[in-house]
């Protein structure tokens, strides 16, 4: 997000495609995005000073009325909604279920012909916007709701939630006194100067948007969500989805306290590389750099028919991804893969240009004060941060120091490195001041591999966090480094 221009920028116009798409895929060419909507959604509920620890029913009271059209007042069967705050919505973490819009019986001659019971006309929602039938409304949903059993418990495991989306919608309508369209309008899309984005209804033209080819999954082009149009309702572009994921990484929308707070995990997932965030999908990567470190990919996928869309943010880069695709050839693991490759190519030539930029600015060097008798040298490698070497203060090694403390333990060597910390102030349009910290590194590699292997779960011989700041020395810690 600090470069002038997009540092990839890639289309393609497929041969088959609606006559009146498109003729010419661009930045600025206009996608149904699906699910990426809910980003508008939660920074909606977070923009307009909701608590995510809030809970639902003070916001909805009538969501209590719903336990009364359960089978039985008993979590079985029945939505514990004074259990269920804001944040569970948002994060899938709420147990309420996946969706109605979709429900089958919407079309029961197809399920009824494949052995499925008929089903009286008050089991039905006859509502979908698809397939000839009305959008359903927000009074349809409190009427038919309450039908439906919950999948878990709040806060038990995250479990996929368009409903939870839709319930925040309400909630985001109920408490800015305005339409979920408008909201959205006057204090996310037009401050970002997001044209080209539009909630619930396509762009005027068609001509500005890649329509898919002739079939049916074409017909969700147009198509009016109703109730779930906060859930995946959107239409949007490239360009506009870099601008937005731009506007979250500086902090422009939320402020970098509360979007630092916002990009954070809130649940783990039955798989390691996982991780729920409201509503963030968070993938964890271990294989993307040279050094094998933890990278994050806060990403949010959409799909919606023929449409599957994926935006990345990558924060320790300041990278934002976007990836719109559309056509009988895509499918939902298409822009995975291309996110996959993208990033096995793109990360490992930005961690180089990074350290050339770091080596270039004099920062690795041999540092000395020869009143004292102290020096260090700095040098960038192949792993993270700047690596350590020759650290004398006052005539004594410092690494030795470390290594004879408590927390090495019995002398083990020490590998210290230093890391950017991201605390940092502008000076002038050219200089600034920034802190880095230490981490020390007890013990070999090899050593660390060997300990590791004892133990059930990976990575114990890391215990680098907990041993930040373990030394100050009036009121200074001796991992403390300002440039």
């Amino acid at each position: 997000m600090h470069e002038p221009d997009h540092l990839v920028d890639l289309h393609y116009t497929p041969p088959v495609r609606q006559a009146n798409s498109t003729t010419h895929v661009d930045g600025n060419t206009v996608y149904r995005v699906g699910s990426i909507s809910k980003i508008f959604t939660a920074l909606g509920i977070l923009k307009v000073g909701i608590q995510m620890d809030d809970v639902v029913t003070d916001y909805i009271p009538e969501f209590q009325g719903l336990e009364a059209t359960g089978e039985a007042s008993n979590p079985a069967v029945t939505v514990s909604w004074d259990d269920i705050t804001i944040g569970a919505l948002a994060s899938h973490m709420s147990g309420i279920g996946l969706d109605l819009m979709l429900d089958l019986a919407n079309i029961p001659e197809v399920w009824t012909s494949l052995g499925f019971p008929a089903l009286a006309s008050n089991s039905t929602p006859r509502c979908q916007g698809l397939y000839g039938l009305p959008p359903c409304s927000d009074s349809e949903f409190f009427h038919d709701f309450g039908k439906h059993h919950p999948v878990y418990a709040p806060f038990t495991t995250p479990m996929y939630s368009n409903l939870g989306f839709v319930l925040l919608g309400f909630v985001l309508e109920k408490v800015s006194n305005m339409t979920y369209s408008n909201y959205v309008q006057e204090t996310i899309l037009s401050p970002l100067g997001l044209v080209n984005t539009t909630v619930g209804t396509p762009p005027i033209s068609p001509s500005q948007a890649f329509i898919p080819s002739e079939g049916v999954e074409e017909d969700w082009w147009g198509v009016d969500l109703g109730w779930d149009t906060p859930v995946g309702g959107f239409y949007s572009t490239p360009n506009d989805l870099i601008t937005l994921g731009s506007a979250i990484l500086n902090g422009s929308l939320l402020g970098s306290s509360g979007t630092r707070k916002w990009l954070k995990p809130v649940s783990s997932t039955s798989t390691l590389g996982r991780s729920m965030g409201a509503p963030w999908e968070i993938l964890r990567s271990t294989n993307l750099t040279a050094d094998d470190r933890l990278i994050e990919l806060y990403t949010k996928g959409g799909d919606i028919g023929d449409y599957h869309s994926k935006l990345c943010l990558i924060p320790d880069y300041d990278l934002v991804v976007t990836i719109l695709t559309a056509g009988s050839e895509a499918d939902f693991q298409l822009s995975f893969s291309i996110l996959s490759q993208l990033l096995t190519i793109l990360l490992p030539a930005i961690e180089q240009a990074g350290k050339d930029e770091v080596a270039a600015t004099g920062m690795t060097s041999t540092f000395t004060d020869a009143s004292s008798g102290s020096s260090i040298t700095l040098s960038v490698d192949d792993g993270p941060g700047l690596n350590i070497s020759n650290w004398i203060v006052r005539g004594h090694d410092v690494g030795d120091l470390y290594a004879s403390s408590a927390i090495a333990g019995s002398g083990a060597p020490v590998r210290p490195r230093l890391y950017p910390t991201g605390l940092h102030t502008e000076v002038n349009d050219t200089q600034a001041i920034w802190a880095w910290r230490v981490v020390f590194d007890a013990g070999t590699a090899e050593s660390a591999a060997e300990n590791d292997a004892q133990f059930a779960w990976p990575g114990q011989s890391c215990q680098t966090w907990a041993n930040m700041d373990r030394f100050p020395y009036g009121f200074d810690s001796i991992d403390d480094f300002v440039f």
